[in-house]
């Protein structure tokens, strides 16, 4: 919000709700008519909670989702929202879709793993991974010593490529649905 107001943007009234709330009627009927868009930060149910009931009311003011209203364990929820949320832009660092090769392979991974999870990784468990992973690599790199006391029985963690990439930041836009399938 700060790099938005200091490019001229306003911001016309912040509307704060606990986690848990299942109501957002009181909060929806507070969003002002003339503003161009909805900056929503929500995750899991209180996410899903919030699409269902925004958009069964007929607003039509655009959303920008933060990372969490996107995140897989969202969009492997069904319900009415899921029509609407193809588009939603959000920044998040795993999506439906990416491309990048390493990623694809960790979510083959994942899904052979969680036969019965989610639809591809959710943002923690991602998180989780990389940084349990850079953490080996690193530990790897000088010699690390998992406190055993023969340095032969050290092991060295193979690099991976895209561990030493550099994390983007960039605006991704929801392009499929995920639902769990039985």
């Amino acid at each position: 919000m700060t790099e938005f107001c200091a490019k001229g943007g306003k911001v016309k009234e912040k509307i704060w709700v606990p986690m848990g709330t299942k109501d957002f009627s009181s909060a929806i009927a507070r969003i002002p008519d003339n503003v161009d868009a909805v900056y929503v930060m929500f995750g899991g149910a209180d996410s899903v909670n919030f699409l269902t009931q925004y958009y069964q009311t007929g607003r039509k003011t655009f959303i920008i989702g933060g990372s969490n209203v996107t995140e897989q364990t969202v969009l492997s929820t069904k319900g009415p929202f899921q029509q609407h949320i193809i588009g939603v832009p959000s920044a998040h660092m795993v999506a439906d879709g990416i491309e990048d090769a390493a990623y694809k392979d960790y979510v083959a991974k994942y899904k052979k793993r969680f036969p019965d999870g989610l639809a591809a990784p959710s943002a923690p468990f991602y998180g989780y991974y990389v940084a349990t992973k850079a953490a080996l690599t690193a530990l790897g790199a000088v010699g690390g010593d998992l406190g055993e006391t023969r340095k032969s029985s050290a092991r060295r963690w193979p690099s991976s490529s895209w561990i030493r990439r550099p994390v983007r930041s960039a605006w991704t836009k929801t392009v499929r649905r995920s639902p769990i399938s039985s």
